[in-house]
């Protein structure tokens, strides 16, 4: 389709689920950390024709599209990633405004990424 296979990860974090939690969530057992995977670089300029050689059913064109959850173990290895997907189970309400010291922290971290789904860009 085009794009670059360059990307992005959110700073990485030691997960403190509880084990039901884990289940539910498909994060693998041995897994000590993760961190985001934004979309790919340029998902955004895509055009409408591109977008529907994409199958959002295939979780690999889903995380080109929307990203999704990265795991690793103890040691840094990548053991899973959890592509984001159309379907449910991750639920939105808002918009809502963030404190103005949040944005700064987020923006200071450079976790602050744009909007690439035409869907959540239209709201």
């Amino acid at each position: 389709i085009g794009l670059s296979c360059m990307g992005s990860i959110s700073p990485v974090r030691e997960i403190t689920k509880y084990e039901k939690m884990r289940c539910a969530g498909s994060i693998p057992p041995h897994a000590k950390y993760s961190g985001y995977a934004y979309p790919l670089a340029g998902v955004g300029q895509l055009t409408d024709d591109q977008v529907a050689n994409l199958d959002f059913n295939n979780a690999a064109h889903s995380f080109v599209g929307f990203g999704g959850f990265v795991y690793f173990d103890a040691t840094g290895i990548a053991l899973q990633i959890n592509a984001i997907d159309n379907g449910p189970g991750l639920n939105f309400d808002g918009p809502h405004s963030l404190p103005r010291v949040v944005l700064t922290a987020l923006r200071a971290q450079g976790r602050m990424q744009p909007v690439t789904a035409k869907p959540l860009r239209a709201t």
